[in-house]
């Protein structure tokens, strides 16, 4: 009978183990698979961008002397009259939101045929915002970021982590052993995408604040990532030096407990790392990115 059950949930912190075991009696062999989620939530959409208002140019225009009868009017200075013409820049084409829906990365039979013992996938999704001002882009990165399906909060970029693993035991005469084991992490990147070329005059270095804007949000998450890799790859060598317990029992019951202990420490870490970096603020190239 399979059996099923959850090593951790915790409403913010994103973090989802599932379990389930299948007992083979026919060939004495007991098989566990854990899968693991933990999204890591950077908060770089706080940033504050100002605000530009339509860009102004002047054009001086000679009007047509008027005609005159006397000596003095002729010898008159002429006046020039100057006009203001604004120049409006279009709202941008919409841009697409973007769900963030959360569900194991592997399914199980995907899982279970991973020849290698530890494997990792990266994936990266795009988001495309438009516009010519700091306005545009700062409206289209509140509209359109990530956000999450089930809370709705919404971010301009986003990292979410997938750790499963599965293993194999067997019971010997006296003791029982695991026999292969294959860990698997995903990381996917959510991250927006300029898909413009007309920039305002007054802005003329927009281009390049938001490059890097985005290099520096890329930056921050992959911070985030490499917290999931440290939980992964201490998880791979835990189960490969385990060895072998008296009971089947006792080794699930064991490596289930510290491996859920390892899985819960990412959160923890990424809660230190944005705390360090303010959300990724202290490793912007330039903080103030849209001033």
């Amino acid at each position: 009978m399979p059996r099923f059950g959850h090593l951790s949930k915790r409403s913010k912190n994103l973090f989802l183990g599932l379990l389930l075991t299948l007992l083979a009696s026919s060939v004495g062999l007991l098989y566990v698979v854990v899968s693991s989620n933990s999204t890591n939530i950077p908060e770089t959409a706080s940033i504050a961008i100002d605000s530009s208002q339509p860009v102004e140019a002047t054009e001086t225009v000679q009007p047509e002397p008027t005609p005159v009868t006397d000596e003095k009017s002729k010898s008159a200075p002429k006046k020039n009259s100057t006009t203001t013409t604004a120049i409006s820049y279009p709202e941008p084409q919409p841009c697409t939101k973007i769900i963030i829906e959360r569900s194991p990365s592997l399914t199980l039979d995907q899982l279970t045929a991973q020849s290698e013992q530890y494997k990792e996938d990266i994936v990266n999704h795009y988001y495309d915002i438009y516009g010519s001002t700091s306005t545009h882009l700062k409206s289209q990165l509140s509209q359109c970021g990530p956000t999450e399906a089930g809370s709705g909060a919404n971010f301009h970029a986003y990292t979410l982590t997938w750790v499963q693993y599965y293993y194999w035991y067997s019971y010997g005469s006296s003791s029982c052993t695991i026999s292969r084991y294959v860990v698997h992490l995903t990381t996917d990147f959510f991250l927006p995408r300029w898909g413009n070329s007309t920039v305002s005059p007054q802005e003329d270095n927009l281009k390049t604040r938001t490059s890097n804007y985005i290099q520096s949000m890329a930056s921050h998450e992959d911070g985030h990532r490499a917290n999931a890799v440290t939980v992964a790859q201490n998880i791979s060598s835990y189960i490969n030096s385990f060895g072998s317990r008296p009971t089947c029992s006792e080794l699930t019951s064991e490596l289930e407990s510290h491996a859920s202990q390892l899985v819960n420490s990412i959160q923890t870490q990424d809660t230190q790392y944005d705390s360090e970096t303010q959300h990724g603020y202290t490793q912007f190239i330039h903080p103030n990115i849209y001033d």
